[in-house]
């Protein structure tokens, strides 16, 4: 297959993310037969002490031969190009889909993580992979209960601190994608595995998730700049859960009680809006964030996967 031939099968099985390939050059094709491949990337921005490969757009079925001549090719053709480590699942970048489920596969079914079968992780563990970077997403009973009253008063201290908030929704969310960027850029550029995508990528990423999700955007201003933002749906799957994707605050605004202000403000429109449940996503085991559902309950982890070539 050509170029065009495998990034429209990429398309076809992974969605809109696969478009990212027309936009990169460091990447491979790898395949077995029309059920056992993966894409193989080089990430120049990713800053790194040794070269690392990436595996993504990722399928195989639970049947050795196919699956392990797989994984060797990978090996093989991260060593062509010179690499010490070899990481998955990425598509390319941790703004698009990236890790396996680990734990939880039975439990609630929340967009838009993961929920590959248990043979997935296994296998790459039997092929000398081991867990690299660890996730988890927890779900927090609606409730206006002594938590939620001390976040409101949180909220409140904040408004009167100078502190302000405005909350977008809808196709309303557009005007503000590039507040969302900005913010985005600067707090996440320290995550793990970071890299940066353009303006007009992220805001394909938003508006392609328009069309599954009805978005919420709290963004939070300080002398009339926005500062952070939390950012938060109904999960698709079930109505009577408010999916908590993302609360984002610059590093200086921190330690100003404004991530439970936000928190206040998730739990207050679910509250209002009769839902049962907010599920907040793919926490990093080390995010200072995870403070934020301490009194959650885990169902579901994750993580990626590293192996030394």
């Amino acid at each position: 297959m050509n170029k065009k031939e495998i990034i429209k099968k990429i398309i076809e099985k992974h969605g809109a993310e696969g478009k990212i390939l027309k936009h990169i050059d460091n990447w491979k094709y790898v395949e077995y037969n029309e059920d056992s491949y993966a894409i193989l990337f080089i990430n120049p921005n990713i800053d790194s002490k040794e070269k690392i490969t990436f595996f993504g757009f990722i399928d195989f079925p639970n049947e050795t031969d196919s699956a392990m001549w797989l994984f060797k090719k990978l090996f093989e053709e991260s060593e062509k190009l010179g690499a010490k480590q070899l990481i998955g699942p990425l598509n390319y970048s941790t703004w698009f889909s990236y890790r396996w489920t680990i734990d939880g596969w039975n439990d609630i079914k929340v967009a838009p993580e993961p929920i590959n079968e248990k043979y997935v992780p296994e296998f790459a563990k039997s092929m000398g992979f081991s867990e690299y970077l660890e996730y988890f997403s927890s779900i927090i009973q609606v409730s206006d209960d002594e938590k939620q009253q001390k976040c409101k008063k949180k909220y409140e201290n904040s408004l009167t601190e100078g502190f302000e908030f405005k909350r977008y929704e809808g196709k309303k969310v557009k005007k503000v994608l590039n507040e969302l960027y900005k913010i985005s850029k600067e707090v996440f550029s320290e995550k793990p595995l970071y890299s940066p995508i353009s303006k007009t990528m992220f805001k394909r990423i938003y508006i392609s998730a328009f069309n599954k999700i009805d978005p919420i955007v709290d963004i939070c201003l300080y002398k009339n700049k926005p500062i952070g933002f939390s950012f938060y749906y109904e999960d698709p799957y079930d109505k009577n859960i408010l999916t908590w994707k993302t609360v984002a605050l610059k590093k200086e605004y921190q330690g100003h009680s404004l991530g439970s202000a936000f928190r206040y403000l998730v739990h207050q429109h679910a509250l209002e809006n009769n839902y049962s449940s907010v599920v907040q996503l793919l926490m990093h085991v080390e995010s200072k964030s995870k403070q934020l559902i301490s009194d959650g309950e885990v169902f579901r982890k994750y993580a990626l996967f590293s192996k030394k070539i």
